[in-house]
């Protein structure tokens, strides 16, 4: 809970530091709406928090926790694939806040473009990689998890749509 805590703090501080630099009003900045919206900021970490290890909970109700094990690496293999995504959206949030606030559009459709661009020149070939030799990149966790390479090509594909629809 605490990283969720400093995690969204640090990310709004961030948005907050983008904006000052590029407006000139700083001697009116509201530091109340600041601590106000960091709420909003936790409550978003949370949720992020809460998709990634939900479908691990929900699939040990239902299944042995040998098929969860699976499950469990071969979601963390396919992740690399969309890691640069997250990477971008850690990047570029700020920037995205910063000219959705100033109405600038045409800026942000064009860093959106550009970023799936770039996401998609790295996560393709990691993608290839991964569908090509799935039982390869499985084996790096144990023999045993070989078994998973169907489950690993899906979630493979369903990463990569994940990059090509962009941050």
């Amino acid at each position: 809970m605490g990283k969720l805590i400093i995690d969204s703090t640090v990310q709004k501080i961030k948005v907050e530091q983008n904006y000052l630099e590029q407006n000139d009003d700083k001697n009116n900045y509201d530091f109340i709406e600041f601590n106000q919206s960091l709420f909003d900021y936790f409550l978003n970490a949370l949720i992020n928090y809460i998709l990634v290890f939900s479908p691990i909970l929900i699939l040990g109700i239902f299944v042995s926790s040998k098929e969860v094990g699976l499950y469990s690496i071969a979601n963390s293999a396919a992740f690399v694939i969309s890691f640069i995504l997250w990477i971008f959206n850690t990047v570029y949030a700020s920037d995205f806040a910063v000219l959705y606030k100033q109405n600038d559009y045409t800026k942000i459709i064009s860093m959106v473009k550009r970023s799936i661009f770039y996401m998609s020149t790295i996560a393709l070939p990691i993608f290839l990689f991964i569908i090509s030799f799935p039982t390869f990149v499985l084996t790096i966790f144990g023999e045993e998890y070989a078994q998973a390479k169907y489950g690993l090509i899906v979630m493979a594909f369903a990463q990569l749509f994940n990059v090509l629809t962009g941050p």
